[in-house]
């Protein structure tokens, strides 16, 4: 951070916000916004051992030791999108109290590690067809994007009875760590429209209820605003993920931003039908042959269809079966696995054909030639 460079960069980019964009900067927002970078770039620092291939799991800024790898010893680079990082980056940004200028400054910061991401990695594995358009628009090169569904383990999750204190009651499961991102407040007010026609609907949301205690605080609040005590419960961990599904008679999310979700395809494993918002991949894995895509934040669309479901017994076990059925034919483990394991040895054999960055040749070597 003491480099003349970093510094002349970091005053251009503060110029350019300043002037392009007629905002004000206060000396807190030069200060905390140098802290961020800071805090960033931190792992440069870092001594990282020699591998024989880097593999981000998000397109952001774990791609800094990946980078000092690559320069280093020319390791290649896999990034595999799951949720698109740079449009959840933008959604959290955009939707924070910070000034505009810290609000600027972090969403430029994060498009160029986006980019750098892009630019630098030898093959970007997606979860989903949906990241691609996001991929390109920043800059990644078609040839290196190539598609990777996630896979379950069907024999794991598999179809089984409910259990016997939920045999009657209409039950609605998900599994989702509540926090934004997942909109349980949608999922709330669903339930709401739901219990109109279906007075004793069960809703349980498996998953952490702590990630973000003023999220669900007020996700508690409306629960007790609408009077669903007794219908919706924020049910916490459970120990057995597999046989969560099989408590209810379909499953449901409704997130605003997916990759290609486990949650959706476990449950159709255990042939239980699900209704989903239509974000990131989740139409690639659900089709209308095993449950319902609705508009994010539509809750009286949800709701219609979780009644329907629920209601309609031979459309719901039809659903259950052709969706344990697509997932046998597409998203097993199995595939996933020999997926990446083509994929590392063909950025292997690509390494084999390259020279070293420049950077790296001792001066004796370049003085030898």
């Amino acid at each position: 951070m003491l480099h003349e460079e970093v510094w002349s960069t970091f005053c251009s980019l503060v110029k350019e916000i300043i002037f392009k964009d007629n905002e004000k900067a206060t000396l807190y927002d030069l200060t905390l916004g140098m802290r961020w970078i800071y805090r960033f770039l931190i792992p440069i620092s870092i001594d990282v051992p020699k591998v024989d291939i880097s593999h981000l799991t998000i397109s952001g800024f774990p791609v800094i030791p990946a980078l000092v790898l690559k320069y280093k010893y020319n390791t290649p680079i896999i990034a595999t999108e799951h949720g698109v990082f740079i449009r959840e980056r933008l959604i959290a940004i955009n939707t924070s109290e910070y000034s505009f200028f810290l609000k600027k400054l972090l969403i430029r910061f994060s498009e160029s590690i986006t980019e750098l991401v892009y630019y630098k990695a030898d093959a970007i594995l997606s979860v989903n067809k949906f990241n691609m358009s996001w991929e390109k628009m920043y800059g990644a090169n078609p040839d290196k994007i190539d598609v990777i569904y996630n896979g379950v383990d069907h024999n794991l999750f598999s179809p089984s009875p409910k259990p016997e204190n939920l045999r009657d009651v209409p039950t609605v499961v998900a599994a989702a760590r509540i926090f934004e991102l997942k909109d349980i407040i949608t999922m709330i007010k669903s339930c709401g429209e739901v219990k109109k026609s279906i007075p004793n609907v069960q809703y349980l949301v498996y998953g952490d209820n702590n990630a973000v205690p003023e999220y669900t605080k007020e996700c508690t609040d409306l629960i007790a605003q609408l009077g669903l005590e007794e219908n919706f419960k924020l049910a916490g961990y459970h120990a057995k993920p597999h046989q969560l599904f099989c408590e209810g008679d379909i499953s449901i999310l409704t997130s605003i931003s997916e990759g290609f979700p486990y949650t959706v395809i476990e449950s159709m494993s255990c042939g239980i039908p699900v209704v989903a918002t239509d974000v990131g991949g989740v139409s690639e894995a659900l089709d209308a042959s095993c449950g319902f895509i609705c508009k994010p934040k539509d809750y009286i669309e949800i709701g219609s269809r979780v009644v329907e479901l629920l209601q309609n017994e031979q459309l719901r076990l039809q659903m259950g079966k052709n969706a344990r059925k697509k997932v046998i034919d597409n998203f097993t483990i199995d595939k996933f696995i020999k997926g990446y394991e083509n994929a590392y040895e063909k950025v292997i054999a690509h390494k084999q054909v390259q020279m070293p960055h420049p950077i790296f040749i001792p001066v004796e070597a370049q003085e030898a030639s």
